[in-house]
């Protein structure tokens, strides 16, 4: 074999190697929005990745181990050989003060309706949440829930009338929280339900429902 046979045979063993590390699908970025939240922040999770065969984007969910938020994305892995770069982002809502774990998890499936993984790939950080520094709900017009994490009651700002609240476990199962709206603010009492982490939803009229992480102590 002459130099330049061997080149390119290493050049490809090489690249072979890198796609074989790597493989699949491609997990290119990974990152919390706003930078720096706080807990007022409705916070999302922007991700790039990539697919190496024609791919495209199926579904994402996202669910809470203890401290750790689990986002679960899943893509269509095709026939053709091209490599597809998908953007998502996920909304989380808000999120207490505190330090917590992200664990991405990347799949590929041969379908292009549902996902029946094939391959997977993780990719995991840390990101902290810090305390709000004053409260100005009806400046900035996004709710905020507070004392959270909370005892016996809580408050959400921002609402009106016709806001509507349902309090869900971590499993979808919604629970009966009593609320008293007054209007600008809602007020539930947290006094019969068990320690643990919930979401409240927040439906506000004409717009997407907006989902805040509750903690009760």
């Amino acid at each position: 074999m002459n130099k330049i046979g061997l080149q390119l045979l290493l050049v490809f063993l090489g690249l072979n190697g890198w796609a074989m590390s790597q493989c699949c699908p491609y997990i290119t970025t990974v990152e919390i929005l706003p930078q720096n939240p706080n807990a007022a922040d409705n916070i999302q999770v922007a991700t790039l990745v990539a697919t190496p065969n024609n791919g495209a984007f199926i579904n994402h969910q996202f669910h809470w181990e203890n401290d750790t938020l689990v986002v679960e994305a899943c893509y269509y892995s095709g026939f053709l050989t091209v490599i597809t770069e998908i953007y998502d982002t996920i909304d989380i809502g808000q999120i207490p003060e505190g330090d917590y774990v992200l664990e991405f998890v990347a799949s590929t499936s041969i379908y292009e309706d549902s996902c029946v993984i094939s391959e997977s790939q993780s990719f995991t950080t840390t990101f902290s949440v810090s305390e709000v520094l004053g409260l100005l709900p009806n400046e900035s017009g996004q709710s905020i829930l507070y004392p959270n994490p909370a005892k016996e009651w809580a408050t959400l700002t921002g609402g009106s009338e016709k806001t509507i609240v349902g309090v869900y476990s971590l499993e979808g199962k919604k629970v009966d929280v009593p609320c008293e709206n007054s209007g600008d603010y809602i007020v539930l009492d947290l006094r019969s339900l068990s320690a643990g982490m919930y979401e409240v939803v927040n439906d506000r009229e004409g717009e997407m429902p907006f989902r805040i992480l509750l903690v009760k102590e």
